[in-house]
C-alpha cells in the first residue's frame, strides 16, 4: 500500500492522472466461483453415486460451496459498479 493514498498500487512512478495498477478482483472472484462450483459438482455426484456413509456431511458441504458462489458473485457485481463508476467519472 502507498503510505500516502491508502490504495494498493504498484512502485512505479506514473503521470499525473495515470489509474493506479490495482488487484484484479474480477479474475479472483471468478476463480473462487469457478472453485465453489467445482466443490458443488463433486458432492453432488457423491450423492448420486450413493457411495457415501454421511449424507449431512455433503449437505454441509453443499451449502458451504453455495455461499462461496455467492460471496464471489457479490464481488463480481460490485466490481462491474466500480469499474462502470470509474467510466462515467472518465467519460
Amino acid at each position: 500500500m502507498s503510505p500516502h493514498s491508502g490504495r494498493l498500487t504498484d512502485d512505479v512512478r506514473r503521470p499525473p492522472g495515470a489509474v493506479p495498477m490495482m488487484i484484479p478482483p474480477l479474475s479472483i472472484a471468478v476463480a473462487g466461483m469457478q472453485d465453489a462450483a467445482a466443490r458443488f459438482e463433486t458432492s453432488a455426484r457423491r450423492v448420486a453415486s450413493g457411495a457415501m456413509d454421511d449424507y449431512a456431511v455433503e449437505a454441509v458441504e453443499q451449502i458451504r460451496a453455495k455461499q462461496d458462489f455467492t460471496a464471489n458473485a457479490a464481488v463480481v457485481r460490485t466490481a462491474d459498479e466500480m469499474t462502470g463508476t470509474l467510466l462515467d467519472i472518465l467519460a
